[in-house]
Parts: C-alpha cells; sequence; structure tokens
C-alpha cells in the first residue's frame, strides 16, 4: 500500500466491489487512502529497513507475511475467515498451506505479473531469485487463481495450476480515478502530441518509443513527445544524449510521476498515447488513454491484445520491434481523421468492457464461485 500504483489500487477496487454483500479485511502496511471505503483495515507494521537501501524489499516482506500469517490465525475475527486474496506470489506460496491447515479456508492469488515473463536484468538478482522460487509453487498451491489477461491466465498454467482453477477477471478504470468527467473528455483534432506514462526503464520500452521519435520527428515538423515517469538514469543519459545530437531535445518534455488524478489532463493534451513494453500483464496506461477518449499504439504482449482492437481502436506492434513501431506510428500520425475515430472507438469499448463496474462484475462472480 505504501509503493501505491496499480496493485493498489486494483486491491481497493475489488475490496469495494466484495464489500457490497461481503465483510472484508484489509491486511496492509498502510492504511488506505480512500476515506470512504466499505471495508475495515487491519494496519501490520513493517519496519523500513531503510540501512539496507535497495536491498530491504525481501526481508520487508518477509515480515509482513510474518505478522500477516499471525494475524489471521490468532485474530478473532480469523475465525470465520472464509477466503484470503493475495496479489503477489510469495505470500501465496508460503502462507496458503498454513492458511488451509489452521484456519481451513481457501485462499486466491491474483496474477499481476510473472517472473518468467520480465526481460533479464530487471530486477536485482536477489529480487528475481526471490519470486522464481517462489512462482511456481504458488501456481500449485492456491484454491483459485484470478488472471488480469488471456496472457497471464497461460503464464499460470504453465506454472502448473489446473486449468480449472484459473479465472480470467481484469482490472478497470474509471476516467474520474484520472480526474476526468464525460463533459471532459473531448476528441483529438491533431496528430502533434505523443505520451508515454510509466517508468523510463528497458522494460516499458521507452528505448523503442524514443528510437521511433528520432527516426519520425524530422518528418512532421511540430511532433513533440511528453514522457510522464521516474527515469531509469542508465537507461535515459545516452537517448538524451542522442536527442541533443540530434537537435530534437526541445521537442521532448519529461515530467516526474504525477499525482492520477491529475493525469487526465495530460492524456486530453495527447493526440496518441505510446504503451511500448517488452511485458505489460495489463497496462493501466492503456485503459486509463482509452478512458480519456484517446487511441493507443502498444506492443502485442501481454495484456495488451486483450484491451487494443487492432484497426478501430489503436494499433499494435511486435514487441521489441523498431521499425514496426515507426511505421505504426508513421501511418497514425499521417492520419488525424483516422486518430480520431480510433479515439472515440477506444472510449466506447472502454465503457463496454473496462470499467470499473463492468470488471467488478466477472471479479464477484468468481470468487462467488468460490
Amino acid at each position: 500500500m505504501q509503493i501505491g500504483g496499480a496493485v493498489t489500487q486494483s486491491c481497493i477496487n475489488q475490496l469495494q466491489a466484495l464489500a457490497v454483500q461481503h465483510p472484508c479485511v484489509l491486511v496492509t502496511d498502510a492504511p488506505a487512502r480512500q476515506a470512504d471505503h466499505a471495508f475495515s483495515v487491519h494496519d501490520v507494521w513493517v519496519p523500513e529497513l531503510r540501512w539496507l537501501h535497495r536491498y530491504a524489499h525481501v526481508p520487508r516482506q518477509m515480515l509482513f507475511l510474518l505478522q500477516t500469517g499471525i494475524y489471521l490465525c490468532l485474530s478473532r475475527e480469523a475465525r470465520g475467515t472464509d477466503l484470503v486474496i493475495f496479489h503477489s506470489h510469495p505470500p501465496a506460496a508460503l502462507l496458503t498451506p498454513i492458511l488451509h491447515r489452521v484456519l481451513r479456508c481457501k485462499v486466491v492469488m491474483v496474477v499481476h505479473g510473472d517472473i518468467r515473463d520480465r526481460p533479464p536484468g530487471t530486477y536485482d538478482p536477489r529480487l528475481t531469485w526471490w519470486y522464481a522460487i517462489n512462482t511456481l509453487p504458488a501456481y500449485r498451491r492456491a484454491d483459485a487463481i484470478i488472471a488480469l489477461s488471456p496472457y497471464m491466465a497461460n503464464l499460470a498454467y504453465g506454472g502448473g495450476a489446473r486449468p480449472s482453477k484459473v479465472h480470467l477477471a481484469p482490472n478497470g478504470v474509471d476516467a474520474e480515478e484520472i480526474g476526468l468527467t464525460a463533459h471532459d473528455i473531448k476528441g483529438t483534432t491533431t496528430c502533434t502530441e505523443l505520451l508515454f506514462v510509466g517508468r523510463l526503464e528497458f522494460n516499458k520500452g521507452i528505448d523503442l518509443l524514443i528510437d521511433a521519435f528520432r527516426t519520425l520527428a524530422p518528418l512532421y515538423p511540430e511532433l513533440r513527445l511528453t514522457c510522464i515517469g521516474s527515469a531509469n538514469t542508465a537507461i535515459m543519459k545516452p537517448l538524451l544524449d542522442q536527442l541533443r545530437q540530434d537537435q530534437l531535445i526541445e521537442r521532448l518534455r519529461l515530467l516526474p510521476q504525477q499525482p492520477r488524478e491529475q493525469l487526465g489532463q495530460h492524456y486530453q493534451s495527447a493526440s496518441l498515447v505510446i504503451v511500448p513494453s517488452r511485458s505489460e500483464p495489463q497496462s493501466t496506461v492503456t485503459m486509463e488513454a482509452m478512458a480519456a477518449g484517446r487511441a493507443v499504439i502498444a506492443s502485442n504482449t501481454g495484456g495488451n491484445p486483450m484491451l487494443v482492437d487492432p484497426g478501430k481502436s489503436g494499433l499494435l506492434f511486435r514487441n521489441g520491434d523498431r521499425t514496426d513501431l515507426i511505421e505504426q506510428l508513421d501511418n497514425l500520425l499521417a492520419s488525424p481523421a483516422t486518430l480520431q475515430a480510433m479515439g472515440q472507438a477506444a472510449l466506447d469499448r472502454h465503457r463496454s468492457l473496462f470499467s470499473r463496474a463492468r470488471v467488478a462484475e466477472a471479479f464477484v462472480h468468481c470468487i462467488d464461485n468460490l
């Protein structure tokens, strides 16, 4: 909860939906941010371990699991627990056998990623090891797996989960979460502003996007690129040096991570949103762009093919293929009318398939069946 981001928002959205009919408790290392949540919260204290610097993640998670397990097994509230939902592989792998034996409850794991799907070097080797040793046991031990996309479901099958245990229930996003109302959403009439939202790192494909921008910017004098998110300095420095060398640096705007409720104005200012990730279980950015009425060009990996309807609400390019990204992007930049029509189609697709209310139905249905 302290980290925030897509997993935190997904957890809160799911609990809000379940709390309509079921009493729910959130066990967390930080209080839920929404004051109007319909579930109760139990805080567990986990030391920061700042002296470990970037190596603190694994020991902090182990301490969190220990305290969570003790709370669930000893608290009075836990005596009536029917179901425990985890949002990560390590707790599902390590705590499920204990919860089965002590509480005789069922355990569900929501799959937000898989270490086997990450490009080599994405994480510190120690963190990679921690997730690697827990991933396959989690798939085998949990009573059910909630997959955000068909791609993640296939990874669960490959990890040893029985097909009967795997259920599809994507995340959802509402325009209000990014600070937009229906009145605020306007169609785009230009092809001049490209937008990237996310960590500026190799896994998110920022190098592919910068290369495509360098290639096309001389052909489109008005074209600009805005990137929002924290930057990996080692990745970004040579890319920025190339832009300076090409005299294109003034057409790039770098912004730090923005409050989520302010992202809507950036989507509305954009003509097109680019999601060039090399690994993407289910892109929150793609759903936010759709909710804002913007077409998306995304890599054809992970959950992106589920979100983007190619040729109608956006385009897909071959994962990691710079040339294909440049060609797809060039096609849209040359046709403002197509871009505008795709933006409207993206908005319609979001409202019919990926609003919070729509996806909550699928999630609650899975849980109720258990």
